[in-house]
């Protein structure tokens, strides 16, 4: 087996916020890459006017989501050299919001902050604790840094095949990531103005990956789970909402962001739709004609969770009714469901306690096959 690293394709000191980088990893003649083995390394840099954080600066960023909060697309291509083809197969646009709703649903808070492979993508469950961790480790003079190495596993179809990936399919995967705009991971815990000059970047960054020799080459197809992203608004009290998503669906996902939140709350927020009454489902594929109306809360979270995390084990958004964090709709569809040619439907009803509107933030968990 051999352990693989290399450099954005354009390397650079320093990469800044709205920055496209494009990682490439290379899958040798007589090798394979194993699956589920890419992660990406660097380190995070946030300053200020005249240096460091301090505590009363009160910036925090979102904690289920960590470094994922910096990153806002993520695109996915196969390519084969030996046949001239290169396929994009996946683009998650909003990809930090579907991190943070992915690790809020299937970690708990406490685990997070005990656990060395959470922190490493700084993760640590609690929003407040983040406070601190922008402060940075500390140099070698003793004091505060503003840097913190990070090392993360993106949530692309890349790190979800079936199987290792063979040279003779697949000679390369080209990974891009844009991150986020400069003003949007970074909040304050009370809303307050941020600091003059609140500014950061990332350095040192590094696709990391496995590969070893391929004594019989596998040339069936590929399968991976990809995230297919779409998003709406709730702006009735009785909102449709029609979608045609690509082909073998598993689940669906989706979470609502307060029209009112300013540029100084947390823009990756998880916010209850206020008043919610019926959630139904409409599934009109294939392979089936499913009406699934929802008229519970609890059932609506759990629901949701399910969608993310089928088997529930742990979850931040169990403690929903107490925090108020953690809420979504979803519907896992147990047996995939083939939407090719067809569509699926919401209807989402709110009472009068849903004064506000909200961004409605859309995921589809896919199956396909390459």
């Amino acid at each position: 087996m051999i352990y693989s690293v290399s450099p954005p394709e354009s390397e650079s000191l320093q990469y800044k916020p709205d920055e496209l980088i494009t990682f490439l990893v290379n899958i040798p003649d007589g090798m394979k890459l194993k699956k589920n083995s890419i992660f990406v390394s660097g380190a995070l840099n946030v300053s200020k006017t005249g240096g460091v954080l301090v505590a009363n600066d009160k910036v925090l960023y979102d904690s289920n989501s960590g470094i994922h909060s910096f990153f806002k697309n993520v695109s996915t291509t196969l390519i084969n050299n030996k046949i001239g083809m290169e396929s994009m197969v996946e683009n998650i646009s909003f990809y930090n919001r579907f991190a943070k709703m992915f690790y809020e649903v299937n970690r708990d808070y406490q685990n997070q902050v005990l656990s060395n492979a959470d922190t490493m993508e700084l993760r640590c469950g609690v929003d407040s604790y983040t406070n601190k961790i922008l402060f940075g480790s500390v140099n070698a003079a003793g004091n505060n840094s503003g840097e913190n190495s990070f090392a993360f596993s993106p949530l692309i179809c890349a790190n979800a095949t079936s199987s290792d990936v063979d040279n003779q399919k697949c000679t390369a995967i080209k990974v891009q990531m844009t991150l986020e705009s400069l003003g949007v991971p970074l909040f304050t815990s009370d809303g307050s103005a941020k600091p003059a000059g609140l500014s950061w970047y990332l350095k040192d960054l590094k696709i990391h990956y496995l590969v070893e020799q391929s004594m019989q080459p596998d040339m069936g197809p590929i399968q991976f789970i990809k995230v297919f992203p779409s998003k709406r608004d709730v702006i009735s009290s009785n909102t449709n909402l029609n979608f045609n998503p690509p082909g073998l669906i598993k689940s669906f996902s989706a979470s609502f962001l307060d029209q009112t939140t300013t540029s100084t709350e947390n823009q990756l927020a998880t916010d209850t739709l206020k008043d919610v009454q019926r959630v139904e489902f409409t599934v009109n594929g294939v392979d089936s004609y499913i009406k699934f109306p929802i008229l519970n809360e609890t059932e609506l979270i759990l629901n949701y969770i399910s969608s993310l995390n089928p088997n529930l084990k742990e979850s931040n958004s169990l403690y929903n009714n107490l925090t108020e964090q953690g809420y979504g709709i979803g519907l896992n569809f147990i047996s995939p469901v083939n939407m090719k040619d067809s569509k699926f439907s919401i209807n989402v009803q709110c009472g009068g306690g849903r004064v506000n509107n909200y961004s409605m933030f859309c995921y589809f968990t896919c199956i396909e096959s390459f």
